[in-house]
């Protein structure tokens, strides 16, 4: 397809935005009754489609997008340790992630593969939106030609989190996000908005936000979302 928006590659999401997400590696899910996405959701689109509908516009869901990036078991616990486990990863307040994102001051560093371990109990999330060694190394293993909606990539990032972690209000430019393992709840407002001021996403896992400006949707593992640039966004790793 022709030069589109910027990409990122990025709960791990791993995601790809203008950057790819890294999606959340979690555990059991909190979400099960959640089945309502209040976001636009599409099969497929062809870049003329997404330039028209959606670009810059609303936030839209491309069902299985993600799939195609890398095989799946190259995400389960077990493989994304092996490959990824000796590399240090910083640990950042969540409440300071969401006004400072990876300016926040680093609360801890520990290896990948202590912090899988101690997912289950672990309440800061892994988050990082520069070149580390970890985003770099994870960039390199994913594939999102298939998008067909922009090839250039700005800057990988990786969020990575156990159930129920999560970062609140926040906005930036425009992403990609493929969820390459695991659910992500997902709370949306406009730009013209004001920061919505809500509970922690997660408080919303079986129920619908108070404002009706507020869109929600789960992302399921192989979905990706386009974010435009603006939207405010919480989320919370459901497993």
């Amino acid at each position: 397809g022709p030069q589109g928006p910027a990409e990122r590659v990025g709960a791990m999401l791993l995601g790809a935005s203008p950057r790819v997400l890294l999606a959340a590696v979690g555990l059991a899910g909190t979400a099960a009754k959640v089945k309502d996405c209040q976001v636009s959701l599409e099969e497929a689109l062809t870049p003329d489609v997404f330039a028209e509908e959606y670009m810059e516009q609303e936030p839209v869901v491309l069902r299985g997008a993600a799939r195609r990036w890398s095989s799946a078991r190259a995400w389960d616990a077990g493989a994304f340790v092996e490959r990824y486990g000796a590399t240090d990863v910083s640990l950042r307040d969540p409440e300071r992630i969401k006004d400072e994102s990876t300016f926040a001051p680093v609360v801890s560093t520990m290896p990948l593969a202590e912090y899988v371990k101690t997912m289950a109990t672990q309440r800061l999330p892994v988050f990082e939106n520069r070149h580390t060694p970890l985003a770099n190394a994870v960039r390199s293993s994913l594939n999102a030609s298939g998008l067909a909606l922009g090839r250039i990539r700005l800057k990988p990032i990786v969020s990575l989190g156990g159930e129920r972690t999560g970062i609140g209000f926040h906005r930036h430019e425009q992403n990609w996000i493929g969820q390459l393992r695991g659910r992500k709840l997902w709370l949306l407002a406009p730009m013209e908005a004001e920061r919505p001021r809500l509970q922690d996403a997660c408080s919303y896992a079986v129920k619908a936000a108070p404002s009706s400006l507020v869109k929600r949707c789960i992302l399921r593992q192989g979905d990706a979302l386009y974010l435009p640039g603006g939207w405010w966004h919480a989320t919370c790793n459901l497993d």
